[in-house]
C-alpha cells in the first residue's frame, strides 16, 4: 500500500495546476494529497495551520527577497519547502539554498519520477529534524531527573553532541558540494547548455553565452529563440545535429558554424547527450560546446594556402587538377579546357626584372578572375601560364570566347615608366570520357605548342592525330580505316522541334565513334585527321547510307514530313563524284531527296572555288534542300542564299546562349530573323537549353530549334522512342 504525502502547492497558474494534477496521478511510490494556496495570505495561513509533508512554492509568489520562502522556514520548519521557478536558472537556485529551500526545480522538469524523488528526500529531511527535536524535547524533560548522575549526563551529552557533529558534517557536505559544483559549472571554459527539441536554450553557463557575444547568460535567454535560425549559420546542420541525436542518442565531435551576437562567425565543436523521462519521452539534450574557431581558421588559411598560388591568389595546379577530375567523372564532361601562355614573358623579365613581371602576373590574374563566366574556373600553375576551364563543347563558341579575353586582357598595363600591352596565346582541348587531367594537360600543350608555331596571340585547338592520339598520326588514320571497315562508327540523332506545336519536324545526324579502347569518342577527336587522310569520304558516305536506311524505317512508320539534316564539310564538297553517289544512295533506299537537308557551314567560301560551287548546285538539282549552318558567325555573300537556293538558315548557338537577357544577341536573333522572313527561308535556332531560350524564340517568331532542351545526341532507338513519345 502507498504511504500517503500531504503536499502544499503554493501556486496561482491554473495550466500548472493541471499538469501537476497528471504529474501525482502518475506516481508510483506514494498517494498524494494536494492542498493549494493560490495567494500569499492563504499560504501563510495553511503554513501555521502545518500537517503536510512537503511545500512547493512558486518562485513568483514569493517576493523581491524571497519572504515567503523565509516565512515558511522559520514559522514551519517541519515542512521542507522546495521552489518551483518557470526556467533553469542557477542565480534562482543559488537563492532559493541560502534562504533554506531543500531544493529548487523547474517546472518543466516537474514529473513523476523527479516529485517521488523530491518527496523521499524530503522526508529524509523532515525524519532527521524530527529526531533531533525529539532529543533536544527529551534533553529538556529529562535534565531534572539526571541533575545528579554524572554517567547519565555525559551518556546523554556525547549523544546530543554526536547528533549535532553528524547534522553539521551533513551540511557542510552538501555546501561544500553545491560550491564545488557551481564553480566548476560557472568557471569552466567550454560552454554547457541544455537546449529543448525545439531549439530553445533551457539553461547555460557564463562561458556559453561568452562563446556566442552575449555579455551574461540573461542576455543569451532572452534574445535567443530559436537555435537553428539565430545562431546556426546554416539552419540544416541544426537538422543534421538533430538527425545524429535521434540516430545516436549523443555525439562528441559535431562541428558546426555558428553567428555570434555581432554576426561574426564562430567554429563551435558539440558534445552532447538526449535526456529522456522513464517513458522514453525526448525532454532534452545537454552537454557542451568547445570553441575551435581559431584552430578552423588555421586550417581554411592552410588548405586556401595548400590550394592557391601565393602570387596571384588563384587556384592552384593542384586545385586545377582536382576540379578537372571532377568534371571527367561526371557523366557529362562537356567542357574546354585551355592553356593560356603569355607571350614574350622572358623579354619582360630581361627588361623590367622579376618584380615588375611579377606585377604584370598578377594583374593577368585579377583580369581573368574578373571575366569568369557562370561554370569557369581559372588556375595559376606556375611560371607564366594560366589554365582556363570553359563549360562548353563547341569549338566556335569557345573560340569567341577565347578571342574575347585576349582582347580584354590585352590591355595596356604601366609597369614603372613603360608601358606593356599583353598578348596570350592559347591552347585547347576537349573533355572526354575515359581521360584523366594529364592527358587533357598534355593535349592542351601539344596545342600550345602548334598555336606557338603559328605565331604570337594564336588559338590552337588539339586533334588527334594531328597533336595526340599518341602522336603517331598513320596509327591514328589507319584506327579509322580499320574503324570504319569493323563498323566502330555509329551515327546519333538530335531533334529538330517545331516550338510553336511541339513537334519533332528533324534531325541532324552527328556521327561517333564507338572505340574499343577509349569509349564513345566526338567528332573533334577524329574529324581533322578523317579530312587531311581523306577518310572523310568513306566517313561521309556511310553516315548518307546509314542515315537513309533508318529514314526508310521512320518514314514506314509514318514519319513521312521528316527531315534528315547532314553535315558537309568543305573537302566532302570539293569532290566533283559527291552527287553522284548521293543520287544512287537515295535510289536504292528508295528515298526522295526532298527528306535530305544537308548543312553548309556559313564559313565555307562558296563562290572562292568553282569546284565546291559545282558540286552545291548540283546537289541542289537533284533536289537535296540546303542548310546554312552556323550562321550569323562567318562572312557569306547574302546572295549565295539565292544562288544556290538555300532553304534554312541555322542561327548560331552563339547567339542563343544569351538570350533573353543579352540585347545584343537579341538584335543579332531578331535582324536573322527578318532576313528569313524576307527571303523567305525556314529557321532553326542551335544550341536551345533552356526554356526561357525557347519562349523568347517562340514570341520572336521562330518556327524550330534544336538543343539540349529538347534532346541530346541519341541512338536510333532513343530517337525512336522521342518520336513515339511526341506522336
Amino acid at each position: 500500500m502507498k504511504r500517503q504525502v500531504r503536499i502544499l502547492l503554493i501556486d496561482g497558474e491554473p495550466g500548472f495546476l493541471t499538469r501537476f494534477g497528471k504529474t501525482i496521478r502518475e506516481s508510483n511510490d506514494f498517494d498524494y494529497v494536494v492542498e493549494v494556496a493560490p495567494n500569499t495570505d492563504r499560504a501563510t495561513t495553511l503554513l501555521a495551520r502545518g500537517g503536510y509533508h512537503i511545500a512547493l512554492i512558486d518562485e513568483s509568489l514569493c517576493g523581491n527577497e524571497y519572504e515567503l520562502l523565509r516565512h515558511s522556514v522559520s514559522a514551519t520548519p517541519a515542512i521542507p519547502p522546495v521552489l518551483l521557478t518557470c526556467s533553469p536558472d542557477p542565480a534562482s537556485d543559488t537563492r532559493a539554498f541560502n534562504c533554506g529551500a531543500v531544493d529548487a526545480l523547474c517546472k518543466d522538469e516537474l514529473d513523476a519520477r523527479r516529485l517521488d524523488r523530491l518527496v523521499r528526500h524530503a522526508l529524509r529531511q523532515a525524519a532527521i529534524s524530527r529526531e533531533l527535536s525529539s532529543l533536544k524535547h527529551d534533553l529538556r524533560v529529562n535534565s531534572h531527573k539526571i541533575e545528579h548522575n554524572d554517567e547519565v549526563i555525559d551518556r546523554e551529552r556525547h549523544r546530543r553532541e554526536d547528533m549535532e557533529r553528524r547534522l553539521e558534517a551533513q551540511d557542510r557536505d552538501y555546501a561544500m558540494l553545491f560550491e564545488k559544483y557551481r564553480a566548476i559549472y560557472e568557471n569552466a571554459v567550454e560552454g554547457i547548455f541544455q537546449t529543448s527539441p525545439e531549439g530553445r536554450i533551457m539553461s547555460g553557463n557564463p562561458a556559453l553565452a561568452a562563446i556566442l557575444g552575449y555579455p551574461d547568460l540573461e542576455s543569451l535567454l532572452a534574445n535567443v529563440k530559436d537555435l537553428a535560425h539565430t545562431v546556426y549559420a546554416d539552419p540544416a546542420r541544426r537538422q543534421a545535429f538533430l538527425d545524429l541525436m535521434k540516430r545516436d542518442g549523443r555525439t562528441g565531435d559535431f562541428e558546426v558554424e555558428v553567428r555570434r551576437r555581432d554576426g561574426s562567425i564562430a567554429w563551435l565543436t558539440l558534445s552532447a547527450r538526449s535526456v529522456h523521462d522513464e517513458t522514453g519521452r525526448l525532454l532534452f539534450f545537454e552537454g557542451s560546446a568547445v570553441d575551435i574557431t581559431q584552430r578552423k581558421e588555421a586550417e581554411i588559411r592552410l588548405i586556401h594556402e595548400i590550394t592557391h598560388d601565393a602570387l596571384t591568389g588563384l587556384p592552384n595546379r593542384g586545385a586545377f587538377i582536382d576540379e578537372t577530375r571532377l568534371r571527367l567523372d561526371s557523366n557529362r564532361p562537356d567542357f574546354a579546357l585551355a592553356l593560356l601562355d603569355m607571350d614574350a614573358f622572358r623579354i619582360i623579365i630581361e627588361s623590367l626584372g622579376h618584380r615588375r613581371a611579377d606585377r604584370l602576373l598578377v594583374e593577368m590574374g585579377r583580369r581573368l578572375a574578373m571575366e569568369l563566366q557562370a561554370g569557369e574556373m581559372v588556375s595559376r600553375p606556375g611560371g607564366d601560364d594560366f589554365m582556363l576551364i570553359i563549360p562548353e563543347t563547341r569549338e566556335e563558341t569557345v573560340r569567341a570566347r577565347l578571342k574575347g579575353l585576349q582582347r580584354t586582357l590585352s590591355w595596356p598595363l604601366m609597369l614603372g615608366n613603360r608601358m606593356v600591352v599583353p598578348s596570350l596565346t592559347i591552347g585547347v582541348t576537349f573533355g572526354h570520357p575515359g581521360a584523366e587531367p594529364e592527358d587533357l594537360l598534355r593535349e592542351a600543350s601539344a596545342a600550345l605548342e602548334a598555336a606557338r608555331r603559328r605565331g604570337r596571340g594564336m588559338v590552337e585547338f588539339f586533334r588527334q592525330g594531328v597533336h595526340g592520339f599518341g602522336g603517331d598520326r598513320l596509327a591514328l588514320e589507319e584506327e579509322i580505316r580499320r574503324g570504319l571497315e569493323r563498323g566502330e562508327f555509329e551515327v546519333y540523332y538530335q531533334p529538330i522541334v517545331n516550338l510553336r506545336g511541339g513537334h519533332i519536324t528533324g534531325y541532324e545526324s552527328l556521327i561517333r565513334w564507338n572505340h574499343p579502347a577509349r569509349g564513345i569518342l566526338l567528332p573533334s577527336t577524329f574529324i581533322q585527321a578523317a579530312e587531311d587522310s581523306g577518310l572523310i569520304h568513306a566517313m561521309g558516305d556511310f553516315t548518307v547510307r546509314s542515315v537513309l536506311a533508318q529514314h526508310r524505317l521512320w518514314r514506314l512508320a509514318g514519319h513521312e514530313k521528316l527531315v534528315a539534316s547532314v553535315n558537309f564539310s568543305v573537302r566532302q564538297l570539293m569532290d566533283p563524284e559527291l552527287p553522284t553517289r548521293l543520287e544512287k544512295m537515295l535510289r536504292d533506299a528508295e528515298m526522295p531527296p526532298q527528306c535530305l537537308r544537308a548543312e553548309i557551314t556559313e564559313s565555307i567560301e562558296l563562290d572562292a572555288s568553282e569546284q565546291v560551287s559545282v558540286v552545291v548546285q548540283a546537289m541542289a538539282r537533284l533536289g537535296i534542300r540546303l542548310a546554312m549552318d552556323d550562321f550569323g558567325t562567318g562572312y557569306s555573300s547574302l546572295g549565295n542564299l539565292k544562288k544556290y537556293r538555300f532553304s534554312t538558315l541555322k542561327i548560331d548557338r552563339a547567339f542563343v546562349m544569351g538570350l533573353p537577357d543579352n540585347l545584343e544577341d537579341q538584335s543579332v536573333v531578331r535582324a536573322i530573323l527578318s532576313l528569313a522572313r524576307n527571303l523567305n527561308l525556314d529557321v532553326v535556332a542551335e544550341g536551345v537549353e533552356t526554356p526561357e531560350q525557347a519562349e523568347y524564340l517562340l514570341s520572336s517568331e521562330c518556327a524550330s530549334s534544336q538543343g539540349y532542351f529538347h534532346g541530346r545526341p541519341m541512338t536510333a532507338a532513343g530517337f525512336s522512342e522521342q518520336l513515339a513519345a511526341a506522336g
